[in-house]
């Protein structure tokens, strides 16, 4: 869907998107394939400040604060040597995400944030929170936050 919607109408080489392949294998080996695959590409084997890994990161935010399934209380939340990491909890179906390092190599991060549901989690960033995810981040770049009426309230 991304392809079809977003990546095929601009001018971006194949090469430079990476799917993560996850037919026929567990979220732990894919994971690790994808991690390779972006090692390979970025040409060493840990993100520097001085080459970010991204020019634009566009993140979402969770209800629970979570953001590229980094979920609140999850081990991946320490992950500082890998990229990628299965995250598996009871709560949700296991997904791969990148790791903070990875999402930190960011020249910009942009949070996206719409509706009333995010606006408790929203106004406790701003608050100062630090337990949450998204609140965690902290990228090489700088951060963007757009925040629809709904999500910002009064």
């Amino acid at each position: 869907m991304a392809r079809r919607l977003l990546l095929d109408r601009v001018p971006i080489p194949p090469g430079n998107v990476h799917r993560i392949q996850t037919e026929s294998v567990s979220p732990e080996a894919a994971a690790a394939a994808y991690e390779q695959e972006l090692k390979q590409f970025y040409g060493a084997s840990a993100p520097s400040s001085e080459r970010p890994f991204f020019d634009v990161t566009f993140l979402g935010i969770g209800a629970d604060g979570h953001v590229a399934s980094l979920f609140p209380g999850s081990p991946v939340l320490h992950e500082r040597s890998r990229w990628t990491a299965a995250s598996t909890d009871p709560e949700h179906e296991p997904r791969i995400t990148l790791t903070f390092p990875v999402l930190e190599s960011s020249r910009d991060v942009v949070f996206l944030v719409s509706g009333e549901a995010k606006r408790d989690i929203l106004r406790r960033i701003r608050d100062g929170a630090t337990d949450l995810p998204a609140a965690q981040l902290r990228p090489v770049g700088r951060v963007h936050w757009f925040v629809d009426r709904a999500a910002a309230g009064s």
